[in-house]
């Protein structure tokens, strides 16, 4: 099954990229960006850390790590235009 190899951001990505109908990856997209955050804080990340995502999509990880992190130190980008 797809789902088995293909990582879910990368799904997720091509979803809305390709204006897919969402499915059950978007019904997982809090549960994707807990997983994401609390990653990122197990290898060390703290509130006063700066935090650069390149390729960060349509911002899942965003939407956490803002909350997460003092004011200003989270920084996005993607070549996507309608991301930015």
């Amino acid at each position: 099954m797809i789902l088995e190899l293909v990582p879910p951001t990368w799904l997720v990505d091509l979803a809305i990229e390709e204006n897919i109908v969402p499915d059950r990856i978007f019904n997982q997209w809090e549960v994707l960006s807990k997983w994401q955050l609390k990653s990122l804080i197990d290898l060390g990340l703290s509130s006063d850390h700066y935090l650069i995502d390149v390729g960060c999509g349509p911002g899942r990880l965003a939407v956490k790590a803002i909350q997460y992190l003092k004011a200003g130190r989270y920084y996005g980008m993607d070549p996507y235009p309608p991301y930015v």
